[in-house]
């Protein structure tokens, strides 16, 4: 048996021609999805955080009450813990301890350092006026809802993995691997 000997340029042509694009699509698992090459873009369904928290170890305050009483000693009222948030709502002259990842509650939108803070029991000063946002992470912060997580067409990393189940999801669209035969 001989082969034929055909110039590169035919040669191309043919298979150009005989080749099938394969487009099939499939959804695996989070944790199957890597070095796989995503089907569709993925929108997170959820804002992470989801409420806005506190970004350090201290306390809560109203930034305007603070402003207009710099020299105030705010009383204690509570705390807050990741998980455990405080059901209240803060009154003018009213702090709150709160830790790292806590939910911020009602009357409050700044958080002081502990460590720049003057605690005597159940009262506590500040060392100078906080803006609105002080140490405060908003909802959102990481991933707003609706924002793209991953592109249509983009090689799935392990830091898409994350993106993907911090935002609650457990499975992705991928292409299917394409098999290659001659």
């Amino acid at each position: 048996m001989t082969i034929a000997e055909i110039r590169y340029e035919e040669a191309r042509a043919r298979l150009d021609k005989a080749l099938q694009q394969v487009s099939a699509e499939e959804i695996v698992s989070a944790d199957k999805a890597l070095s796989r090459i995503s089907a569709q873009s993925l929108a997170s369904a959820i804002d992470l955080p989801a409420q806005a928290n506190a970004a350090v170890d201290g306390y809560c305050v109203s930034s305007a009450y603070l402003e207009e009483h710099p020299n105030h000693k705010f009383i204690l009222i509570g705390e807050a813990k990741a998980g455990h948030p405080f059901t209240g709502q803060l009154k003018d002259g009213e702090a709150l301890w709160i830790f790292t990842g806590a939910e911020m509650p009602k009357g409050a939108d700044c958080v002081m350092m502990q460590e720049y803070c003057d605690r005597q029991g159940q009262e506590v000063s500040f060392p100078r006026i906080m803006r609105a946002g002080y140490n405060v992470r908003p909802a959102g912060e990481n991933l707003d809802k609706g924002e793209e997580i991953i592109a249509q067409g983009e090689v799935i990393t392990p830091a898409h993995i994350a993106q993907v189940a911090a935002a609650g999801l457990t499975h992705i669209p991928v292409r299917r691997p394409f098999r290659v035969g001659v």
